[in-house]
């Protein structure tokens, strides 16, 4: 540790593990991990309330790299709840009370089934390229399995199943759930890097794309409240029907975002039409 120039001067009163724990409460946060009263500092992992060596880890990551891009003075790493857990939990942290540590569980998600395993690359690999979180080695993995990705799913829209007499869209053919797509790829393609993982997924996105349309619909929708800010100077007692207790918990939190207002506990629908009237007034305003 006394290698880090910043901890040289380090030293260990003793060793141990503390299951018990003080923190520092995670909505004094912003979404990037960084407090908001004192800019350039960035909290990660128990300190913020949570427990497991996951949620740290991917804290860690969030502060890390936000960290590198405001000494940078670039623009931070954001990820939605709309597009990964990661988002979903930080999120959860810098606009829910904890009364208890805090755990990521899928049923936190309310976009699950977007949130899958085997679209995880498609998903985020723009973002992590973006912001230089790839090995070199990884960056060529995940290019290798987009593209097989891509040449397996053109095979199969560009093909036609002859079934009892009649010509059906390979695509349409292989949602019936008896069908798997490695009996209908041919051997040219089992070459393919990540060949299985990159079918695995195209099958996945085909069998389940009606219910994945109304999902990316329901995304789009809850980007409309995440996509209208709140000033940090906004003042709360200007808006008429609003309770006190609401004002207090909106002080408290200080929502960046409409959406995340919406998930402070306590605040109601009503409150967030009533502050979304009151948004959408100052920009009026301004423009």
């Amino acid at each position: 540790m006394q290698k880090i120039k910043a901890l040289k001067k380090v030293r260990f009163i003793r060793p141990g593990y503390a299951i018990e724990y003080d923190y520092s409460p995670p909505y004094q946060l912003t979404n990037t991990l960084m407090s908001k009263s004192i800019q350039g500092l960035f909290f990660a992992g128990q300190i913020n309330g949570t427990s497991g060596y996951e949620e740290a880890g991917a804290q860690g990551l969030v502060a890390g790299a936000n960290a590198l891009l405001y000494l940078q003075k670039k623009q931070p790493l954001i990820l939605s709840r709309q597009e990964s857990y990661i988002g979903v939990m930080v999120d959860d942290l810098i606009t829910t009370h904890l009364d208890e540590p805090y755990r990521m569980f899928t049923s936190r998600a309310e976009h699950r089934l977007f949130l899958r395993s085997d679209n995880s690359y498609s998903r985020l690999f723009n973002v992590a390229q973006k912001n230089k979180l790839l090995t070199p080695q990884q960056k060529t993995c995940c290019e290798s399995l987009l593209n097989s990705e891509n040449i397996i799913l053109l095979w199969i829209k560009q093909k036609n199943i002859l079934l009892d007499g009649k010509t059906i869209p390979c695509e349409k053919y292989l949602k019936r759930p008896s069908v798997s797509i490695l009996d209908l790829l041919p051997k040219k393609l089992h070459g393919l890097s990540f060949y299985k993982e990159a079918a695995f997924n195209v099958e996945t996105n085909i069998k389940y794309e009606g219910y994945i349309i109304n999902e990316l619909q329901r995304i789009k929708t809850a980007r409309g409240l995440e996509n209208l800010k709140i000033p940090t100077d906004f003042n709360y007692d200007t808006l008429q029907g609003l309770s006190n207790e609401s004002k207090a918990r909106l002080e408290k939190v200080s929502p960046q975002t409409l959406g995340q207002a919406s998930r402070i506990s306590g605040i109601r629908p009503t409150d967030i039409t009533l502050l979304g009237l009151g948004l959408n007034k100052n920009v009026s305003r301004e423009t």
